[in-house]
């Protein structure tokens, strides 16, 4: 605390003695003298709705809960692999599709490359692709996305 007193003090005397002096020092301008200066920065004013619309990427109807909506648009994927090394997860997953024909998405959720094959919107569904894959040689599992 007195190292903060005695550090003031000094720079208020050698501001005294450079002013007496006539001799003026130029600093450039920082960001705080930008607050101290007459025009303050104003900034606009942001409303709970236009808050509220600014985060939702598909506009709401009104009165509509959207907690409900969210949980209905739970998926399901069928999990093939999962690899800590992303060439290797890459090259898995062209031979994943060569192999059953669809689209296989890599998913990163640290620290494996997770290779997820299709969108389901029941378990069941999910199921029966799975085994339509075993038949393809392919193993997995189904996760709830």
């Amino acid at each position: 605390m007195y190292s903060r007193i005695i550090l003031s003090l000094c720079c208020a005397i050698s501001a005294f003695a450079a002013e007496s002096s006539g001799v003026r020092h130029f600093s450039p301008p920082t960001g705080a003298d930008s607050l101290l200066e007459a025009n303050p920065i104003t900034l606009p004013v942001v409303k709970p709705a236009d808050l509220q619309t600014a985060l939702s990427p598909v506009p709401q109807p009104a009165g509509k809960d959207t907690v409900a909506s969210t949980a209905s648009t739970t998926v399901f994927q069928i999990q093939v692999d999962a690899l800590s090394d992303l060439d290797a997860a890459q090259a898995r997953k062209a031979v994943v599709e060569q192999a059953v024909g669809d689209k296989v998405d890599v998913i990163f959720d640290p620290p494996y490359y997770k290779l997820r094959i299709g969108s389901f919107a029941t378990r069941q569904e999910a199921e029966d692709r799975l085994l339509d894959l075993a038949e393809k040689n392919v193993q997995g599992f189904v996760v709830r996305q």
